[in-house]
């Protein structure tokens, strides 16, 4: 028999908003273990303390933003509308059943205005890696890293090409020192005969590039069974054990994977006391400069085999390697044997 239900909103009830988000939600575990009060001291230099109007309080747009990274939700309009209806939201950012939820003009301004050129956002998500460190949820014993291509809000049509002199960058200063390094040593245990040359200046080369006159922070991204276009690259590394990021990083999207990464494994150790002991990643990180930084560490690199040559300047010509008659094979400058 069809039953009909008429009048369902006519009762009152006495009921906290407490009662009823499940104790087993998401919101309920993050805030268990993570106190937000951090965050007035990380902005209180961007607030006027003696006028002006009360401002919206600063944990509860933080935690505005991180309701929309948790779901999924890509707007902020659609965040205000979610947090209207929805009594864990609102819980989660302490707001009672008639109190008015943030604009979501208001949030974005405060983003984009008043956050904007800050380190609020890196020293928030530092601060919570920090305390996942504290309740034992990341070591850093094995770390994995990766990039994921992020398009730009920009449109093919504003692509240009614009022809520029780039002076060789620091990473690739650093990749000649370390090649010289190598040979220097070389050279020093009469592994190979040491060569004259002049001393290397700074590389001033024109080149062509393609750029967006509407987001030119981005960098025209074209790899292999990839979308082409106007990308930025988000570097992270995953600590093994629970599978937390401890470490992001954004470049432009033509930025190689390899050129950020010794930064990173840097930061990660200085700014969150971890010690690296393993680290994985793609073959797109396997160069000598990683694989010869990552060793004197004392962390092993693993990467997959390269299917091509690997990046690198050192040169070796056919006197650097020597015959050994009696095992029929060639020695090279590192010692190793090469059967014919």
């Amino acid at each position: 028999m069809m039953t009909k239900r008429e009048n369902q909103q006519i009762e009152m009830h006495l009921i906290t908003i407490e009662d009823l988000v499940p104790m087993d939600h998401l919101l309920r575990k993050v805030n268990d273990i993570i106190d937000f009060s951090f965050i007035y001291n990380e902005v209180e230099n961007m607030y006027c303390h003696n006028n002006g109007r009360p401002s919206i309080d600063p944990v509860v747009l933080i935690k505005f933003l991180l309701i929309g990274f948790l779901y999924g939700i890509n707007s902020e309009r659609r965040i205000s509308e979610e947090i209207q209806v929805n009594m864990a939201y609102r819980w989660f950012l302490g707001l009672d059943v008639m109190d008015k939820v943030p604009d979501h003009s208001t949030v974005s301004q405060n983003r984009r205005r008043r956050f904007n050129g800050s380190d609020l956002f890196r020293n928030i998500f530092q601060k919570i890696v920090s305390i996942c460190i504290e309740k034992g949820l990341a070591d850093g014993k094995l770390v994995f890293t990766d990039s994921t291509h992020i398009k730009a809000n920009a449109s093919r049509k504003t692509e240009y090409i614009k022809q520029t002199e780039e002076v060789t960058n620091e990473y690739l200063k650093e990749l000649d020192q370390y090649e010289e390094t190598v040979r220097a040593q070389l050279e020093s245990e009469g592994k190979i005969k040491p060569i004259r040359c002049k001393k290397r200046k700074e590389k001033t080369e024109t080149i062509r590039r393609r750029e967006s006159r509407t987001d030119p922070e981005s960098g025209f991204y074209k790899r292999k069974g990839k979308a082409e276009g106007m990308h930025y690259l988000s570097h992270e590394t995953v600590d093994s054990k629970n599978g937390i990021i401890i470490d992001v990083a954004a470049t432009a999207g033509n930025v190689p994977d390899s050129q950020p990464y010794i930064k990173r494994i840097d930061y990660i150790e200085k700014n969150l006391g971890l010690k690296i002991q393993e680290a994985c990643a793609d073959s797109g990180y396997d160069t000598n400069l990683i694989n010869q930084q990552l060793s004197e560490r004392g962390i092993n690199f693993y990467t997959p085999e390269r299917t091509e040559q690997k990046r690198g300047t050192t040169e070796f010509q056919r006197k650097d390697f020597q015959y050994d008659e009696k095992d029929d094979r060639f020695i090279c400058p590192g010692g190793n044997g090469v059967s014919i």
